[in-house]
């Protein structure tokens, strides 16, 4: 009976020792950066007004999110209503922007947030503020009242 119980003892170890990760594993179950910024983007959608925020994403060196991968045909969402941010990298020279993408070319890996935010063009940017982010985050967005705008922006963790 002994013996049975040493063998499931070793197998177990055996097991857990195999399922330890170094430190430069990506996070387990962490989602992947483009799906991550998709599903917080329809989150901010569907709870207008209100401000989304990712899990914790890790991005890999030279990544780039395209504002396209980011919005499905059956969302709802507008593509040209839609604004990409540096948020608070505006100032780190390893991200840069463009209209449509943002890109990390770092050589390491990197913990960001995604932080989104839908509201009416004339209300989005003031919205953006008095939820903890800067007027600059929305300045791409249009400012259009009776449409809806969505600004994607990237969260230091």
């Amino acid at each position: 009976m002994k013996d049975i119980f040493l063998i499931g003892f070793l197998l177990s170890s055996l097991f857990l020792a195999g399922c330890t990760t170094a430190p430069d594993d990506p996070i387990i179950g962490a989602p992947e950066p483009h799906q991550a910024a998709k599903s917080i983007l329809r989150d901010a959608f569907i709870r207008m007004g209100i401000p989304q925020t990712s899990p914790k994403i890790m991005l890999s060196p030279n990544i780039t999110i395209q504002k396209n991968s980011l919005i499905s045909i059956e969302s709802g969402i507008d593509p040209n209503n839609v604004c990409l941010s540096l948020g608070d990298f505006e100032n780190d020279s390893s991200f840069s922007s463009t209209a449509t993408s943002v890109s990390y070319s770092d050589s390491s890996k990197k913990d960001v947030h995604f932080w989104a935010l839908c509201d009416g063009g004339d209300t989005l940017a003031d919205r953006v503020i008095a939820s903890g982010g800067s007027a600059s985050w929305a300045q791409n967005c249009g400012n259009e009242p009776l449409k809806t705008f969505c600004v994607v922006a990237l969260k230091s963790s």
